[in-house]
C-alpha cells in the first residue's frame, strides 16, 4: 500500500496526516487530484523522482530541515515538492504551488 511510504510526523497516525495533507494539497496548481488514491499514486511518482536528490541544481532546490528532514522543490515544469525524512525517505508532506 502506498501509504507505507508516509511518516506519521506531528499527527496522531498516518492516516491522519493523509487525511491533513491530502485536503491541504489536492487543489494544488500542480497536484490537482480527487481523491486519496491519485493523491498516494502522485506522491509516489514524485517521492521516487526526488528522493535521492541531494544538492540543489538548475532543476532542483534542495533544503535540508531540522529534525533529519529535507525538502525538495521541482524548479522546472511541474513545480512540486516533498517533504520527507533523510534516513527513511518516507514522505512528511507532498504538495505543488
Amino acid at each position: 500500500m502506498l501509504s507505507k511510504e508516509w511518516l506519521k510526523g506531528s499527527f496522531n497516525n498516518i492516516r491522519d496526516s493523509l487525511d491533513y495533507h491530502f485536503e491541504k494539497h489536492h487543489d494544488d496548481k500542480y497536484v490537482k487530484v480527487s481523491n486519496m488514491k491519485q493523491y498516494l499514486d502522485k506522491s509516489s511518482k514524485a517521492r521516487k523522482a526526488m528522493k535521492d536528490k541531494t544538492s540543489s541544481s538548475k532543476y532542483y532546490k534542495v533544503e535540508n530541515k531540522k529534525n533529519n528532514s529535507r525538502k525538495v522543490i521541482r524548479r522546472y515544469g511541474q513545480k512540486e515538492y516533498i517533504l520527507f525524512n533523510r534516513s527513511s525517505k518516507k514522505l512528511y508532506s507532498y504538495g505543488g504551488n
